[in-house]
C-alpha cells in the first residue's frame, strides 16, 4: 500500500538548535520509497532578516529547487508568530483538500500539538513529527509518531551547527 504525504517544515535555515540540513535530503529521508510514501507536497516555512538579504535569496533558491514550496516572511526575529499561524491554516486546508495518508511536521516547536492532535482526532490523518530534540515532545502522543532527526544526520545531509541568520 502506497501513503500519500504532505511534509511541512518549521524554519527552513536551522530548523531547531542551529542545525543546518540539506532539506533535498531531508525530503527524500521523510518520503521514503521504502517506507511506499508518496510526497504530494512539500513547503517550508520561515522568517527572513532584511539584513542578510543575499543570504536570504540563495537560501530560499536551494530550497526551492530542493523541491519545497518556500513561504516566508520579512522579520527581525527568526520566529514569526503570524507565519506560524499561516503554517497552521495551510495544514489543515491542505488536509481537507488532498486528503493525504500522513502529514510530516517537521518542527521541535510544541505549539503545534493543537492542530496535530485536531488533524488526527477530527480529520483521521496519521501526523508523524520530526525533530532534532533527544526526547519526545508534547506535541507527540499515542495517534503521533515522533521522528528524531538527531539520529540520521548523516543520511538528512548535515550541513552545520551554525545558525546562517
Amino acid at each position: 500500500m502506497d501513503y500519500n504525504s504532505i511534509v511541512t517544515v518549521n524554519g527552513i535555515s536551522g530548523i531547531s538548535r542551529g542545525i543546518r540540513v540539506d532539506c533535498g535530503k531531508l525530503l527524500k529521508y521523510l518520503a521514503d520509497d521504502t517506507e511506499c510514501r508518496e510526497c504530494i507536497s512539500a513547503i517550508a516555512y520561515t522568517t527572513l532578516v532584511p539584513a542578510n538579504a543575499s543570504t536570504n535569496d540563495a537560501l530560499v533558491k536551494e530550497i526551492y529547487e530542493d523541491g519545497f514550496i518556500v513561504k516566508h516572511k520579512a522579520g527581525e526575529s527568526s520566529i514569526d508568530p503570524l507565519l506560524g499561524i499561516e503554517m497552521v491554516m495551510d495544514i489543515v486546508r491542505i488536509a481537507c483538500q488532498l486528503e493525504p495518508d500522513i502529514i510530516v511536521l517537521v518542527s521541535d516547536n510544541p505549539s503545534f500539538a493543537y492542530v496535530t492532535q485536531y488533524i488526527v482526532k477530527e480529520l483521521s490523518i496519521r501526523v508523524e513529527v520530526a525533530g532534532f530534540t533527544s526526547e519526545v515532545p508534547e506535541i507527540s502522543s499515542n495517534h503521533i509518531g515522533y521522528i528524531n532527526l538527531g539520529n540520521v544526520l548523516e543520511q538528512i545531509g548535515f550541513i552545520s551547527n551554525s545558525y546562517v541568520h
